[in-house]
């Protein structure tokens, strides 16, 4: 939830709120960086985790309890993807994403928490995991068994195009190990299996997003979905995968994967009555020497012997491949 940092409780942040909404004067007074994101105003606020007892045996119960109290955000703002934290199995810790350098607006030093809670909602003191790195780290997630917590994470700092990684932490051991150290694209949406020893995840590979797979002793990923558009990939415990697929001319529908192939397991897009044009791929030689990909989209009902105004969109590298 988006608090001022300020207030201990969330009988403070109503008080603020309150004295915010009859303030006659609407400026904004601006002293740092990062004041807007996007179409979003800070207005002072950061971002915490809050925990809410619901026993009502416990003293507080019903009452939301700042987690991570400061003059951060944790998580950060991300632009899409999971929340950022995870609870783990026993319910007795919490890991975070949160950046504490100084400037966060030339940084992209966000480091990856871990936070012991009691019964009344968490006393410790939080314990960095990755302050070791200088870049980014997030996107964590603990082991079904609760024995490891895979996470994402970079290499050069301030570079926040640079390639996301795929690292494991042993929590008894307190070691770090990289998965797939020679997998030459971005990892994203990593999710472990329910038996604890995989870990699935999709990757943007030259315009489309294939599923893998990676066992915590193997040097490579292997390819389970090759050739589609696919997001937010479920491992299940019968060993299939659950994912969302979507393409140029169809919004995203579920299917799953098992030893059979891919199947659909829904079909809610209606497109009765309407008509797509063709999607084709096409490669394009540079003066460089370098061969570019593009995607080149016809209109319905489109005739190569007519002539059309043509939309050119730019977009991509080394962001992300679109």
């Amino acid at each position: 939830s988006d608090v001022w940092p300020e207030c201990k409780d969330m009988a403070c942040n109503q008080r603020m709120h309150d004295r915010a909404e009859k303030a006659k004067v609407k400026a904004r007074l601006v002293e740092r960086l990062l004041f807007r994101h996007w179409d979003a105003w800070r207005d002072g606020k950061r971002s915490h985790i809050f925990r809410v007892t619901v026993d009502r045996g416990v003293d507080g119960a019903g009452e939301p309890r700042d987690l991570t109290p400061g003059n951060w955000d944790a998580p950060p703002f991300s632009i899409g993807g999971g929340p950022e934290y995870d609870v783990a199995p026993d319910g007795k810790s919490i890991v975070y994403s949160s950046n504490h350098d100084a400037v966060e607006a030339t940084s992209t030093n966000s480091d990856v928490w871990e936070l012991a809670l009691d019964g009344r909602g968490g006393d410790g003191k939080a314990r960095c995991l990755s302050c070791d790195n200088k870049a980014w780290d997030g996107d964590a997630h603990y082991s079904p068994d609760g024995r490891f917590i895979a996470r994402r994470t970079q290499r050069k700092p301030g570079f926040e195009s640079d390639k996301f990684e795929l690292v494991v932490y042993d929590r008894a051991a307190r070691r770090l190990k990289r998965l797939g150290e020679g997998f030459a694209d971005w990892i994203e949406d990593i999710h472990w299996t329910p038996d604890s020893r995989r870990i699935v995840f999709a990757s943007v590979v030259l315009g489309r997003k294939p599923i893998y797979s990676i066992g915590l002793d193997e040097p490579m990923p292997k390819v389970l979905v090759p050739s589609v558009s696919a997001s937010d990939p479920r491992p299940l415990a019968d060993g299939s995968v659950v994912f969302s697929r979507a393409s140029f001319n169809r919004a995203p529908e579920l299917w799953r994967v098992d030893a059979r192939g891919p199947r659909a397991l829904t079909d809610i897009n209606d497109y009765a009555g309407l008509g797509f044009g063709q999607v084709r791929e096409r490669w394009v030689a540079l003066a460089d020497g370098v061969r570019m990909q593009a995607w080149m989209v016809t209109p319905p009902g489109f005739d190569e012997h007519k002539k059309y105004p043509a939309l050119y969109w730019v977009h991509g590298g080394p962001q992300g491949a679109w």
